[in-house]
């Protein structure tokens, strides 16, 4: 009893200066709240939608950050290794269980974000019941023990090992906006006006901090991966946005946000209208990107482009 009334002391120390220290700023900040709502247990806890909330949010964790696909297999693995380890020893259950369920309290209090990389921290409990499970089955067969194990450990492992391969031949694709925050960290004027598609436009908020962007630029149209058809007329949505930025310039919420608009090949000068620059930032683009260069090449003079792995930045002035 005193081994692990040591083990869950240092871990409350730990858990305690890491909250206070690191995160307990962020709950303070109401753009924060508002912005990740959708990370907190709905109240009250005892409707539908609270019960909603948690089966799908707890079934997540095992794609993310778990990392285990099908979700199915790895959830009936981790309740199965449960079962299996009560029979065996409950201490260690709950040691390792209580982390998730004070996480669960916490968001119930809107005090911490449920969501994915906020649970990294539940991984390793969820890998090691998950290994229980499968020992737990396999057990039920004695004959085929070695036989079932390997299957249910090839299931279980064959995404992950797949993904982290193809990262390791092919590079982390995330890291490729590196190069173009590079150049527009190099190049950017106070003022400057930053056009973003969908899939960029987290990683940008990433990296505006790290390369300081962010104190300069602090207009944003942000337009839609796709280009939608009206009546034949080709078009893509887009809107103002005004990030927030901490005393660090880094991304805490955000402020403002206008509604969405209709971008046509024949609109107005969206992009110029105050006669700035534009910067044009693409990251896995569709069929965007070819639609929204057309429309700046008929007012605008490209002044310098740089493209990469399913990355483009482009710099565009008024054409006077």
């Amino acid at each position: 009893a005193i081994k692990y009334c040591i083990v869950y002391c240092f871990w409350g120390i730990i858990f305690l200066s890491m909250y206070f220290g690191f995160y307990s700023s962020m709950t303070n900040n109401q753009i924060i709240i508002k912005g990740s709502s959708s990370y907190f247990i709905p109240r009250p806890f005892w409707s539908f939608e609270a019960l909603s909330w948690l089966c799908n949010n707890i079934y997540n964790i095992f794609t993310n950050p778990g990392g285990l696909y099908p979700s199915w297999f790895s959830l009936v693995m981790f309740l199965a290794g449960v079962y299996f380890m009560l029979g065996k020893n409950k201490k260690i259950v709950a040691l390792l269980l209580f982390p998730i369920f004070l996480a669960l309290l916490a968001s119930g209090l809107h005090k911490y974000n449920f969501f994915q990389r906020f649970l990294i921290f539940c991984v390793p409990s969820i890998l090691f019941f998950v290994c229980e499970g499968i020992v737990f089955f396999s057990m039920g067969f004695k004959r085929f023990s070695p036989l079932i194990r390997f299957t249910l450990a090839v299931i279980i492992l064959f995404f992950p090992i797949t993904t982290s391969t193809i990262s390791f031949f092919n590079g982390y694709e995330k890291e490729a906006m590196k190069a173009p925050m590079s150049l527009l960290n190099e190049d950017h004027k106070n003022n400057d006006l930053l056009c973003i598609n969908d899939k960029a436009y987290n990683a940008f908020l990433y990296y505006a901090g790290y390369y300081g962007i962010s104190k300069n630029i602090t207009r944003y149209i942000k337009f839609t991966d796709r280009v939608y058809s009206d009546n034949g007329t080709p078009f893509v949505f887009y809107r103002y946005e005004y990030p927030v930025f901490n005393s660090n310039g880094y991304f805490i919420g955000i402020k403002d946000k206008s509604n969405l608009k209709k971008l046509y090949l024949n609109s107005e000068k969206v992009f110029f209208k105050d006669g700035t620059r534009a910067w044009l930032v693409f990251s896995h683009f569709n069929n965007s990107k070819p639609f929204i260069l057309e429309y700046l090449n008929a007012f605008g003079l490209s002044q310098k482009a740089l493209t990469g792995k399913n990355v483009a930045i482009y710099l565009y002035t008024q054409n006077k």
